[in-house]
């Protein structure tokens, strides 16, 4: 069993290459994906409710301010308001990859744990890089072997 590599593409077409181990796998914590996107879900709101509050601003300031000073001011709102919609919709779309990755994470783990502790509770030792080695179980056998057939000659 190997756990694999993963590849990321980097400038000029040059690729780095991060092996995964055991221990690695073992060791993530899928749940603080869902703590980031619980954060990011805040500043997403946040952006929204400051956005919202400006536009009820400028709706007030509209009444009594007129004039190119006050239009440029309306216009401007509006753009910020419609950019920072956008970044809101983009961190909601981060926070949800999230906590999909999240699942997919644990799972992946678990799937490698029982897997390994499975080898290992059969005689099996699993080394950090992912390969079986049943040498244990073979002199195990071997042994038996040897004791069920001496009386063979």
């Amino acid at each position: 069993m190997e756990v694999g590599n993963i590849t990321n593409g980097v400038a000029d077409n040059e690729r780095s290459v991060v092996t995964l181990t055991v221990p690695n796998v073992v060791a993530w914590r899928p749940k603080d994906l869902i703590g980031s996107a619980d954060g990011i879900d805040a500043m997403s709101r946040k952006i929204d409710e400051s956005m919202h509050s400006l536009c009820l601003d400028q709706d007030v300031l509209a009444e009594s301010w007129h004039g190119e000073a006050a239009k440029a001011a309306a216009e401007r709102v509006v753009g910020e308001s419609s950019t920072a919609g956008k970044v809101a919709g983009a961190l909601s779309v981060i926070a949800r990859e999230y906590r999909t990755s999240s699942g997919m994470l644990d799972g992946v783990r678990s799937d490698l744990v029982q897997v390994v502790n499975a080898a290992t509770m059969s005689g099996y030792t699993v080394g950090a890089d992912g390969v079986v080695d049943a040498s244990a179980i073979l002199a195990k056998q071997d042994t038996s072997m040897s004791r069920n057939c001496s009386h063979v000659r």
